[in-house]
């Protein structure tokens, strides 16, 4: 990429986040000089597979740098057995976050495992970002709490 579509693409992330922050044109505190923590929770009614189970989500560290602080969200079965499909609906657009669900050998009404951004549209299209994900089952209330802690990372 040539240094001018760099600045270009620079400058187009940095009027994308004073717009998200609301900040004027001689603050510079948007910029970020690296990956971002984030932690977004969640709380879904569960439906027995292959029927996707609903819920509701709240970023509770890093929603600027995500773009996103509250929405819906959906859980499937994803691509491959191993793999957990979370769509987050925002307002300005979808997040597409895939997980591998390992059960815990000492609890089993909890799974751990690694998260990442597997596709976005509208402003979160070339979003990326990954940590690690635990969830918590109330199989008597068929509901469930999920944690996804990580970092947002410049794209």
């Amino acid at each position: 990429m040539s240094r001018h579509s760099l600045q270009t693409v620079g400058g187009l992330w940095i009027a994308f986040a004073c717009l998200l922050v609301s900040c004027s044109s001689d603050d510079d505190s948007s910029e970020t000089d690296g990956p971002v923590a984030v932690t977004i929770e969640f709380e879904f009614e569960l439906s027995p597979p292959p029927t996707p189970s609903l819920g509701t989500f709240v970023v509770t560290d890093g929603a600027d740098a995500l773009g996103c602080d509250t929405g819906t969200a959906t859980i499937s079965e994803g691509p491959t057995p191993e793999t957990v499909e979370n769509l987050m609906e925002c307002d300005d657009g979808t997040i597409t976050v895939h997980f591998d669900a390992v059960p815990d050998p000492d609890d089993a009404n909890r799974v751990t495992g690694p998260w990442n951004v597997f596709e976005g549209t509208g402003v979160f299209e070339d979003l990326s970002a990954g940590g690690e994900m635990a969830s918590e089952f109330d199989r008597d209330a068929s509901s469930s709490t999920m944690t996804l802690t990580g970092e947002v990372r410049d794209s």
